[in-house]
C-alpha cells in the first residue's frame, strides 16, 4: 500500500470511529481536540478529520461580539466574558459528551462534562448563559432563576437575551450568519 492509500485509509478509518461515536452518542475527547467558540458552542478537533461544532444543549449564552451592562450601567462585552468563563470551566480537563440533535447550521447540539460537571449548567448557574427552554423545556430554569436572584455574571447588570440580539442583528441587517 502506497503512504498516500495509507493515510487515505487512516483518514476513512478515522472519520468511521469517530462517527460511530457520535453514533453511540457519547464522545470523550483530551483537552487538545477543544476550542470554545464561543458561551455555548465548541469545535472538536481530531486530527485529520476536519473541525467539528458542537452547540451545548439547552442554553443559550450572548454572542461573541454582544455587549451588556454592568450594575453601574458600563458596557462590557459579555460575549468575550461568557467565552472565557467556558474557557475557563474546560481547561486541560477531558470532555464528554451526549449527543442529542443537529442543528439547523449543522453543529451537534450535545450535553458536555468535564469532571461530572454539566457546562451547562455551570454557564447558567454562573449567569453566562440563560436556559433555552424551547429545546430545554426549563430544564435549567431553576438555575437561571436563581443566578438572576443573586446578580451573578450577566444578572449583575442589563443585557438582551441572546435570542433576542441575533433577531434584532438580523432586521437590522448586522448579522454575519
Amino acid at each position: 500500500m502506497t503512504t498516500k492509500k495509507a493515510a487515505a485509509g487512516w483518514t476513512a478509518l478515522t472519520a468511521v470511529a469517530l462517527t460511530a461515536a457520535l453514533a453511540a452518542g457519547v464522545c470523550a475527547l483530551g483537552r487538545e481536540a477543544i476550542r470554545v467558540v464561543d458561551g455555548d458552542t465548541l469545535a472538536l478537533r481530531r486530527w485529520p478529520l476536519p473541525e467539528h461544532r458542537v452547540r451545548l444543549w439547552g442554553i443559550d449564552a450572548p454572542e461573541r461580539h454582544q455587549w451588556c451592562a454592568d450594575a453601574a450601567g458600563e458596557n462590557y462585552a459579555c460575549g468575550a466574558k461568557a467565552t472565557r468563563f467556558l474557557r475557563d470551566l474546560i481547561a486541560d480537563r477531558e470532555l464528554r459528551c451526549d449527543y442529542r440533535s443537529r442543528d439547523r447550521y449543522g453543529r451537534d447540539v450535545a450535553r458536555c462534562w468535564t469532571e461530572g460537571l454539566d457546562l451547562g449548567l455551570a454557564m447558567v448557574r454562573g449567569g453566562w448563559a440563560v436556559d433555552f427552554s424551547r429545546y430545554s423545556g426549563g430544564y435549567y430554569l431553576p438555575s437561571e432563576m436563581s443566578a438572576a436572584l443573586h446578580g451573578d455574571g450577566m444578572w449583575a447588570g442589563r443585557f438582551e437575551r441572546p435570542e433576542d440580539y441575533r433577531r434584532h442583528e438580523r432586521e437590522w441587517g448586522l448579522t454575519s450568519r
